[in-house]
């Protein structure tokens, strides 16, 4: 089994002196094996992101970021590039101390118009409730990181707040010495119900469509092509298809209409 442990940081995004989201400006990720009983901590990912927007001071100040980090950044489409590439193909299981590390990569990945083929059919596993849930045996707050670290007799490594120290020093280590007494259950990386809504309201008016035209999974999937099981995964939301795939779909219900429409 292996995981992909990561850690993000982040500029809020301000409207009207309200938060209105999080800009990633750095992620950092490490590969732990688990073989044989054994736990290996392996190949190391990192990446500074040049936000779209200016990042404050206090901000900078309090993730420990340099000017010259910010000034040489990459935008986060060619930084999501590397950080799949890195990935590869095998199953791993995505791993974060908090679910907001999670919520916060999708957003901004959304933001950017960008295919979630990274996290697709993935698994995710939260390091921070299991290891909260088995200290405080199911009751209590969540533990921060720091706080994990010092109950483990281990030894803060680096600055806080920077994905380089966090995800390579700290939760990894975290992870490994934590790992044979935490309940492991992963779920889903992506939570549709939490997509954006108008992604939501095409799949909707796609589920309408068919049936008004009172076309069946059969029927569709030999004119469209895609398989019985994937249409009714898609109407469910439990996989994400791109704009192009949903407007082609949109569009085959369309003219199926207009046939129906004609013979009536």
């Amino acid at each position: 089994m292996k995981f992909i442990v990561f850690d993000l940081e982040w500029s809020p995004i301000f409207r009207k002196g309200k938060v209105r989201g999080q800009e990633i400006t750095e992620i950092g990720a490490v590969e732990v094996s688990v073989l044989d009983g054994m736990i290996l901590i392996g190949r190391r990912f990192h990446c500074y992101v040049r936000s779209r927007r200016r990042v404050s001071r206090r901000n900078r100040k309090f993730t420990n970021m340099k000017d010259t980090e910010r000034w040489l950044a990459l935008r986060l489409p060619t930084v999501i590039r590397s950080f799949d590439s890195w990935v590869g193909k095998e199953p791993y299981i995505f791993c974060s101390w908090g679910e907001v590390d999670r919520r916060i990569l999708l957003k901004n990945m959304q933001a950017y118009h960008l295919d979630f083929d990274m996290v697709e059919h993935r698994k995710y596993f939260d390091l921070q409730d299991a290891f909260s849930m088995e200290v405080n045996q199911g009751k209590g707050n969540l533990i921060g990181l720091g706080s994990a670290v010092k109950l483990l007799g281990l030894r803060f490594v680096g600055k806080p707040h920077r994905s380089v120290d966090d995800a390579y020093n700290n939760t990894a280590r975290v992870f490994v010495e934590a790992y044979h007494t935490l309940e492991i259950t992963p779920e889903p990386f992506i939570d549709y119900l939490e997509m954006d809504k108008t992604y939501k309201k095409k799949i909707w008016y796609v589920k309408l469509m068919r049936e008004k035209v009172g076309v069946s999974y059969k029927e569709l999937s030999e004119i469209s092509g895609i398989s019985e099981k994937e249409l009714e995964q898609i109407e469910s939301l439990e996989i994400r298809k791109t704009k192009k795939e949903i407007a082609v779909l949109t569009g085959t219900l369309l003219s199926m209409r207009g046939e129906t429409a004609e013979k009536r």
